[in-house]
């Protein structure tokens, strides 16, 4: 005797409970990472607009200073900021349906991306202890200046030299 299965049955898989499960984690892994990367995104562009860094990165780059900066760093910044805390949502979300072959080469991504921040963070390091050097050395140089009244003694100079003799 043969058993006949319904067009239900073929088309809904035994472990449909176990699928939704996944699919509902995922979507929730999915806003979930979305809220944290507007939030923090949102909080980083903030921050990089109260400090004024970016404009001052900006006129760096740039050799000009702007009253609004041509160059919208903390834009870029931001941005960069959420979609690598969405690519770690979404490669959470494959995860939890399963799809590691998938997620893979976003790992790696994220692996390079992880590797390379501790580079960043020396780098900006190393720039602020630089930017604490040269401004105790130019606050010396000023005051040095300033005692020797070397302003004074170079207008002379000029003065003197720029006279044509009688």
């Amino acid at each position: 005797m043969r058993q006949e299965t319904s067009l239900v049955d073929r088309l809904i898989p035994d472990d449909l409970g176990l699928l939704l499960s996944q699919l509902i984690g995922a979507i929730a892994l999915l806003i979930l990472g979305w809220l944290i990367a507007t939030l923090v995104a949102t909080g980083v562009k903030q921050l990089l607009n109260r400090t004024g860094l970016d404009n001052r990165l900006t006129e760096w780059v740039s050799g000009e200073a702007h009253e609004r900066p041509t160059i919208p760093i903390e834009v870029w910044i931001s941005r960069i900021t959420f979609w690598v805390i969405m690519l770690l949502a979404i490669t959470a979300a494959l995860n939890a349906l399963n799809l590691t072959e998938v997620s893979r080469p976003l790992n790696k991504f994220l692996e390079e991306i992880t590797g390379f921040l501790p580079r960043i963070g020396s780098a900006i390091g190393l720039s602020i202890l630089a930017w604490i050097i040269a401004t105790i050395v130019k606050t010396i140089v000023i005051r040095l200046a300033e005692s020797l009244n070397l302003d004074q003694k170079l207008t002379e100079t000029t003065t003197t030299a720029a006279t044509p003799p009688e």
